[in-house]
């Protein structure tokens, strides 16, 4: 039972500490998916939610087994079980941002896996390249902070049954508060410094816990510990020491600058350019990553990298027209769309999901004249590309829809739908309303393997749109493929009016 008291003391502290801890827990989940994704590859960062969820059935199975505590007993060990779970997440965020759980070299049929994709399939194939025993004791760090906060929730919500409903519904107003501060939090402090205010949320659980539960001061340990978790939180706050120093899919020691979102890390890097000629001159472009796995050229007017690209194809058939481009990246459409433009120019909508993109290209390149963002015929959009297009009244006689189920937590996440939604009949449909009179719609995608498939389901869902539309797919359906050694990259175009042979 919680301390009786003819003040409210007691009570408003039971309520602050479920508060706290409901805002820490849910906190914490998402940091930790944030940085696992960075860490050990972005599709496997899902373990975090497993991980948490088996932690919190043994904290409540464990509480359940102390159900005959004494009332002094049950409130030092819910201040004890606070204060491990502020010190263990602490360890568990450093562990992942400071331990390689990737080795930084691994191998694939005899050969150095350098890229995202190729280190991936360099693990699928051998996984026993990882370093599982850090690998354990990540996993290990990560469930028990669940586990200890469970635990506290449990013996608290079993010291005032019938104040219960009150707490456990105070507990879940926490936790959305933890999960929308995530949104606010991890771009102000750099990702995993976040850690710092879960300490707080935490520490501060633990010392209500003690009002709430009627104790007198606590013991001397337990003073020691409260302090030093809130000098450390202060000083992570102040300072924000922690940086990632490995990735899964690309060296860390590569990273120039970084802008972290509840969804994902955006970072510029600076590495050798995959032609193999510019790499031995030493030339190097920089690149935007998304959670360290997909990456994108920074790209700028007048350069002559996508000039081979095959999104120059639907804007070169169209010079004079304007052009949205979905999924603009670090700027490689824009640059070929600037490039094919008539005499007198067009209008470019560029359109991207994550906003640490432009955020990085301004800072880091805003000066320079050739920068795409300060052309005057570009206008760059943070939004989701599908929803641009729903709420804009505008035609475009090129609309470019690219690879944009980039391979981050974000783009795992948007998979979980099939198709995922920018690529469904209604996310066609709009496209297809929102083309000029002679407008063309290209959808490029990239095809590891089942090349045929991929795109008899891609025109299969064209032409349901276009049934409901009264559209003809016959002589306005144009495929242009192009093969690696790895993969095939095809460009599905779609003309709002039948292709003329002088269109090809």
């Amino acid at each position: 039972m919680l301390a009786p008291s003819t003040s409210r003391r007691p009570a408003v502290a039971a309520l602050v500490t479920m508060a706290c801890l409901g805002a820490g827990v849910l906190l914490l989940e998402v940091l930790l998916t944030r940085v696992l994704a960075i860490a050990l590859f972005s599709h496997l960062a899902f373990v975090v939610i497993a991980l948490a969820l088996l932690g919190l059935a043994v904290g409540g199975w464990i509480a359940a087994r102390h159900e005959g505590l004494s009332a002094e007993a049950r409130g030092r060990r819910v201040s004890v079980a606070l204060l491990i779970a502020a010190a263990v997440a602490l360890a568990a965020v450093l562990f992942v941002a400071w331990v390689p759980l990737v080795p930084d070299v691994v191998t694939h049929a005899g050969k150095v896996a350098d890229s995202f994709s190729t280190r991936r399939r360099a693990i699928a194939a051998d996984p026993f390249q990882l370093h599982w025993v850090a690998i354990t004791i990540a996993a290990v760090l990560q469930m028990v902070p669940f586990a200890a906060a469970s635990y506290a929730q449990s013996l608290l919500l079993a010291a005032a049954p019938e104040s219960s409903g009150r707490l456990y519904a105070v507990d879940v107003g926490g936790a959305c508060v933890g999960a929308l501060g995530a949104v606010a939090l991890l771009p102000v402090l750099a990702g995993p410094n976040t850690i710092g205010v879960v300490i707080v949320m935490f520490v501060a659980a633990a010392v209500c816990s003690a009002l709430a539960l009627g104790l007198g001061p606590p013991r001397r340990v337990a003073r020691w510990a409260v302090v030093a978790l809130a000098l450390a939180a202060a000083a992570i706050l102040a300072v924000r020491p922690i940086v990632m120093h490995h990735g899964a899919g690309f060296s860390e020691s590569h990273v120039v600058d970084t802008v972290w979102t509840s969804l994902a890390r955006v970072s510029l890097h600076e590495m050798a350019d995959e032609d193999e000629e510019a790499s031995n001159a030493g030339i190097s472009d920089p690149w935007l990553l998304v959670d360290n796995t997909s990456r994108t050229r920074v790209a700028f007017a007048n350069d002559t990298h996508s000039r081979r690209n095959l999104e120059r194809i639907p804007t070169s058939l169209r010079p004079a027209g304007d052009v949205l481009i979905i999924g603009a990246g670090g700027g490689d459409e824009i640059a070929s769309a600037l490039a094919t433009a008539a005499p007198g120019g067009r209008h470019i909508d560029a359109v991207e999901v994550a906003d640490g993109m432009p955020t990085l290209l301004r800072r880091h390149f805003g000066d320079r004249p050739d920068f795409l963002l300060s052309q005057p015929e570009v206008s760059y959009h943070v939004a989701d590309g599908r929803a641009y297009v729903e709420h804009s009244d505008r035609r475009w006689s090129a609309i470019q829809l690219k690879e944009v189920n980039f391979h981050s937590l974000a783009g795992q996440v948007a998979s979980t739908w099939s198709p995922s939604l920018l690529f469904t009949v209604e996310a066609f449909g709009a496209y297809l309303d929102h083309l000029a009179a002679d407008g063309i719609l290209s959808i490029e995608r990239f095809y590891p393997k089942d090349y045929a498939t991929g795109v008899r389901g891609l025109l299969s869902t064209l032409r349901v749109a276009a049934d409901a539309r009264g559209l003809d797919l016959r002589d306005r359906v144009v495929v242009v493929k192009r093969p690696y050694s790895y993969g095939l990259r095809a460009s599905v175009m779609v003309g709002a009016a039948p292709f003329s042979q002088q269109d090809f």
